[in-house]
């Protein structure tokens, strides 16, 4: 069963999306020739034969019904990109969004969103989709966080899903109902409208900073969930005991510092943020052998120096007995205490 039996093209202000053909294949492969592009895909592009496999089989897989790919163009009729729909189960009205890349000049300015909009769109109120997944690479935090700004949800990690060039690779799920597509539509416009004005303030500020043999990153592959794991589960006071999977969730979920010796993890932080006009931070910690060496200062000074952490109006955080390393930064008491409200639920491990 062809669940999508004609050409469609989808048309947007700065993007237009038609059925891919085999013309297209030879630029393609050049706008392909970029490592930055494949570094978490499920296949290397690092052969020129495989760039052209990699689009043959996607023609191939439309003829069979199972997939729809579309060539990316601007607004000039540059070839910038490509994705598709795949997994496509017309019987249970589901599908998947994916195979997706851009030529790096065109990545962070806003196409990648407009393009998931006439996707999502055509996909709820054209073809009646149920489901919309998308997946990533679980190492790919630029990827999940793009996917989390669409508005879809996170439902977890598939384990050895894939495997690429002999390695293992995990999946990050995430997924869209036509029930939340309404409200996320309109998110999502504004976030296209925000991008393609220059008004969008979001940074994926990431930096490696280097401090009396220590190394402070901000890169979130770097970051070693066992370890912090290990530390926050067993000498704080408040995430004693908490599982694996309760850390793991809240690092995916939230902006990281993290400090490195010799390539171990023995610092961390994080902030919860809108990265618009709110940041909570949290789970601030240096393990005890390392402490005296002013680190928590440094990793304070490396965070509180990204651009985006500078226009946030409002920073918070909770302490028991560290006031004087952040009243350095500007905290203070709130002005206003009887104005706070907090609710506490206890959690099964508590």
């Amino acid at each position: 069963m062809q669940w999508i039996d004609n050409d469609v093209v989808l048309e947007g202000e700065r993007v237009l999306l038609r059925p891919m053909r085999s013309e297209d294949i030879d630029e393609l492969v050049q706008v392909g020739n970029d490592p930055r592009i494949w570094e978490f895909l499920s296949v290397s592009f690092e052969e020129q034969h495989i760039r052209e496999q990699f689009f043959e089989e996607a023609l191939r897989n439309r003829d069979k019904g199972t997939q729809y790919p579309f060539t990316i163009f601007d607004r000039a009729g540059n070839i910038i990109g490509t994705t598709r729909f795949g997994e496509m189960e017309p019987e249970h009205r589901k599908l998947e969004i994916g195979w997706t890349w851009y030529r790096p000049s065109v990545w962070g300015n806003g196409n990648n969103e407009e393009c998931k909009y006439l996707l999502l769109s055509y996909a709820f109120e054209k073809l009646g989709a149920v489901r919309v997944q998308l997946k990533t690479n679980e190492k790919n935090y630029r990827s999940r966080r793009a996917i989390l700004r669409l508005g879809c949800k996170f439902e977890g990690i598939y384990r050895n899903h894939v495997i690429r060039q002999g390695v293992v690779r995990n999946s990050a799920m995430f997924s869209m109902l036509p029930e939340e597509w309404p409200v996320e539509k309109e998110n999502l416009k504004t976030i296209v409208d925000a991008k393609y004005q220059g008004a969008y303030a979001f940074k994926d500020d990431a930096c490696n900073t280097h401090y009396n043999g220590y190394t402070i990153t901000t890169q979130k592959h770097l970051m070693q969930p066992e370890r912090i794991h290990q530390w926050l589960s067993t000498q704080s006071y408040w995430l004693e005991g908490a599982p694996l999977q309760i850390i793991k969730t809240a690092l995916d979920h939230s902006f990281c510092i993290g400090v490195l010796h010799d390539g171990v993890q023995i610092g961390y932080a994080r902030f919860v943020t809108d990265y618009a006009r709110f940041a909570y931070l949290a789970d601030v910690y240096i393990e005890e052998e390392h402490r005296g060496k002013g680190l928590s200062k440094k990793m304070m000074e490396v965070l509180h120096s990204l651009d985006w952490v500078k226009g946030i109006c409002k920073l918070m955080l909770h302490t028991k007995d560290a006031h004087s390393l952040y009243t350095r930064f500007g905290y203070a008491a709130p002005p206003y205490p009887d104005r706070y409200l907090e609710k506490f639920q206890k959690q099964p491990w508590q």
